[in-house]
């Protein structure tokens, strides 16, 4: 099923209200579909709480991101924790979406992570590496599947582009270190854009851990916008 956001019916009467005319025909069938999704999306955030609960999702999805990005077994003490608290504020967001129907109750969080990611040198590779584990293992079928996946997807889209820098950008930020960015953009062959996967002051630290890495990789030592020297690993 092809997830379409339906107006609510306060919307539904607000607009025939402002237009002076009766409902119509159309407004009263959206109406039955909206109340229809309702209970879709009802059935299928207690399918999911319950699944949460039961299968420890949090936990599963905390490991295959700490398995997929192993240097954050290493971070300061108590980081662990932390990334357990964000990642179940992402899916407590989902299922409070769920029940209103709409992504109000993320948008303003998604909104602030920009900054909030900055300040606290987060990367929101880890909660799509999260959300994704949650997508693939919810055990939802149908409708209901396709309600929270929707929803899921709809914060992986946002967090996708939210970390991606330019490589100047990269070389203003990590300055005197080497970078390993996960490129999401090229001319010509050339990196323009990506997500900072590695940084370090030593070559070596970073090539002791770029194996376990996939995608289009770029790693390069940052020095000035203007001068700058680029190395490839392949």
């Amino acid at each position: 099923m092809s997830i379409v956001q339906l107006r609510s019916l306060s919307e539904i009467v607000t607009i025939a209200e402002k237009e002076e005319r009766f409902l119509t025909k159309a407004d009263i069938q959206a109406g039955m579909n909206w109340y229809r999704r309702a209970r879709i999306r009802i059935e299928a955030c207690r399918q999911l709480y319950l699944s949460i609960l039961r299968q420890n999702l949090k936990k599963k999805a905390l490991n295959r991101t700490l398995r997929k990005y192993p240097e954050l077994i290493y971070k300061d003490y108590g980081f662990k924790e932390k990334l357990t608290v964000d990642i179940s504020k992402y899916f407590r967001m989902i299922l409070q979406c769920l029940i209103t129907g709409s992504t109000s109750p993320v948008d303003e969080s998604l909104e602030n992570s920009a900054s909030v990611f900055r300040v606290f040198q987060l990367s929101s590779s880890w909660f799509i590496s999260a959300l994704e584990d949650l997508k693939h293992s919810h055990g939802l079928y149908g409708d209901e599947a396709d309600e929270v996946n929707f929803y899921i997807d709809y914060i992986v889209d946002f967090l996708e582009n939210l970390d991606v820098l330019t490589v100047s950008q990269v070389q203003k930020i990590y300055s005197q270190e080497w970078v390993t960015i996960e490129v999401t953009k090229r001319q010509e062959g050339f990196p323009l854009a990506g997500r900072v996967l590695l940084h370090n002051k030593k070559l070596e630290n970073i090539l002791e851990k770029i194996e376990e890495l996939d995608g289009d990789l770029y790693t390069f030592y940052c020095t000035s916008p203007d001068d700058f020297i680029e190395n490839f690993i392949e």
